[in-house]
């Protein structure tokens, strides 16, 4: 159990850091704690000495195991900024015990999420949702920028590799480091780079693309069961490798690069797409659901760009040129012709 010491303050450079009160910490140990009260937590034990931090999440963790703390959505346990103050191996022995109640609903919930891999490694995902994009930093500084409805799994520390997981689609600006490659996982394919920028698109029962902005990416792509390798290729500046799993097809070509990575800068790139394809695109980046009533024009060509503008601009000029009519919903939209 906890022996609280309250009246002890703690001065950090050039301010004083007051220790949370009891009743502060009983919510904390409940999970009832709203975001601004995690954080009042979070930054304290920032400060706080090993004993004290492992002392709190002893006590979480025996409340865990006694069945005491309360699944509550709302709220997270940081075991990375926790970590650099307590040390690993004692953590370890209770990450067990607390992951299982940490970590439950916070894939949907939350956008940032923490797990415990089987070998006592702290994984971290990083979530961006419809209508949303995220920037992300990983450990060694290099930058990650995710698009809408997209997900990255990587290590709070990179050792021999640095190794990441994506669902769907991301642009990578990858420090160089010729001692550690950097290797991303996503669906049926394997890029490996030492230092370089590039954008990947592989979102689930879509065509899978690796589009390169600058140096040199060698990618691999596996078989529909993943047991084999089908093709490897060496891709420069300007250079993207392009699967399709439905006719189970693989090709590289030239492209220009910025047709694929524009969503950065809120850019909508429809280059000969499909309307059927563009629909989908549009339901990422603007988060609502989108149904065409007539299947005839789910084919027609569409070739426009688009910057920063609303659903109903891009809806409008659309029409113009396919030629339907919409009606908006609250959460969804209706096409026909």
């Amino acid at each position: 159990m906890v022996t609280w010491h309250y009246e002890r303050l703690y001065k950090v450079k050039t301010k004083i850091m007051q220790k949370p009160d009891k009743y502060l910490f009983e919510k904390f140990f409940r999970n009832e704690c709203s975001k601004r009260e995690y954080e009042e937590i979070m930054q304290w034990m920032k400060y706080a000495g090993e004993e004290e931090s492992q002392a709190i999440l002893s006590e979480f963790a025996n409340r865990v195991s006694s069945q005491k703390v309360k699944r509550n959505t709302q709220t997270k346990m940081s075991f990375a900024t926790i970590r650099h103050q307590v040390k690993r191996q004692t953590l370890r022995k209770m990450y067990t015990r607390v992951a299982a109640v940490l970590i439950i609903g916070f894939i949907s919930h939350f956008s940032l999420s923490y797990f415990l891999t089987p070998k006592g490694q702290i994984s971290i995902v990083q979530n961006a949702f419809k209508g949303e994009t995220q920037k992300v930093i990983l450990p060694d500084g290099s930058v990650v920028w995710l698009n809408a409805a997209s997900s990255l799994r990587y290590p709070d520390e990179f050792y021999n590799v640095r190794e990441v997981e994506l669902t769907g689609e991301a642009f990578f600006d990858v420090i160089r480091n010729e001692k550690k490659p950097f290797i991303v996982k996503s669906g049926r394919m394997t890029t490996r780079v030492l230092g370089t920028s590039f954008n990947i698109s592989a979102y689930k029962n879509e065509i899978s693309h690796v589009t390169v902005s600058s140096g040199k990416v060698k990618v691999d792509v596996l078989s529909a069961n993943k047991n084999k390798k089908i093709k490897t290729a060496i891709l420069t500046e300007g250079q993207q490798i392009k699967l399709n799993p439905q006719l189970a097809k693989v090709s590289v070509q030239r492209v220009d690069d910025a047709l694929y990575n524009g969503w950065k800068q809120g850019i909508l790139n429809f280059d000969k797409l499909s309307f059927e394809k563009a629909i989908v695109m549009l339901e990422r980046h603007y988060n609502i659901r989108i149904a065409c009533q007539d299947s005839t024009l789910l084919n027609n060509k569409i070739r426009a760009k688009y910057t920063n503008e609303t659903l109903n601009e891009v809806l409008e000029d659309l029409q113009f040129i396919i030629g339907f009519n919409y009606t908006v919903f609250e959460d969804s939209i209706a096409i026909s012709k």
